[in-house]
């Protein structure tokens, strides 16, 4: 068992261009592989930026929904930029002082 650990494992695309799963078998989200995980670009996108010197960075995740990202001028830090949907929205009272956050996952 991999306890909380996750695998990605990445794979060149084209000059400017990568591929990555996320294979999560052990976390709590309830299936074996993350379908579009931008986190992962945290430490993917820096690497890839070094390796392939693009001007701008483009990323598939090869997961059964496929998610796209784009991180624009990857040398000056990692920003991502994708689609998403909105699939549940929370009501979160933060303990001490009654404030409240709404957080779309």
């Amino acid at each position: 068992r991999l306890g909380d650990t996750g695998i990605i494992p990445p794979a060149p695309l084209g000059a400017d261009s990568f591929a990555f799963r996320f294979f999560c078998p052990g976390f709590s989200i309830g299936e074996d592989e993350d379908p579009g995980t931008g986190s992962a670009l945290s430490s993917l996108a820096p690497y890839w930026a070094e390796q392939l010197q693009p001007a701008s960075l483009s990323a598939e995740q090869w997961s059964t929904r496929r998610a796209q990202f784009r991180c624009p001028e990857p040398e000056d830090g990692v920003v991502i930029v994708s689609e998403c949907a909105i699939v549940e929205v929370r009501r979160l009272e933060l303990a001490g002082n009654g404030t409240e956050k709404e957080a779309g996952i």
